[in-house]
């Protein structure tokens, strides 16, 4: 009779335990959940005044064209033709890129960004013209 007693005391102890567990672990994943939805940051918003004219850019300067990324992994977008440049953003793969110039030794493209018409530079060599 005792050792009927002690095993639905235990059992009943180890469900009770099981399920604080399983809210605990519920209410950790739902704060956790909410935390990072509230620390991302928000998208950078358009206004018409942000692009000349309101509208895409028809025209291309001289030497200057279109462009996607290549590399699988996608660009870093640097500050100045160097690996030891500032990192001031990245480009996705397959993302389209204007490509304005390169350096003087070829081995770096200074491009702007198609979506967000910022400019860097990137590694040469992981774009393929498109036009």
């Amino acid at each position: 009779m005792i050792l009927k007693a002690l095993f639905y005391t235990t059992q009943f102890l180890l469900g009770l335990a099981i399920a604080i567990a399983l809210v605990f672990a519920g209410c950790l994943t739902s704060a956790r959940f909410f935390m990072t939805k509230m620390t991302a940051p928000a998208p950078k918003p358009m206004f018409a005044n942000d692009i000349p004219g309101g509208k895409k850019q028809s025209g291309l300067p001289p030497r200057t064209y279109e462009a996607r990324v290549t590399w699988p992994l996608g660009l870093i977008l640097r500050d100045r033709p160097s690996y030891n440049s500032l990192r001031i953003g990245g480009i996705g793969y397959n993302e389209r890129v204007l490509v304005l110039g390169e350096s003087s030794d070829k081995v770096w493209q200074r491009v702007r960004v198609s979506d967000s018409f910022q400019e860097g530079w990137v590694k040469g060599g992981n774009t393929a013209r498109t036009n």
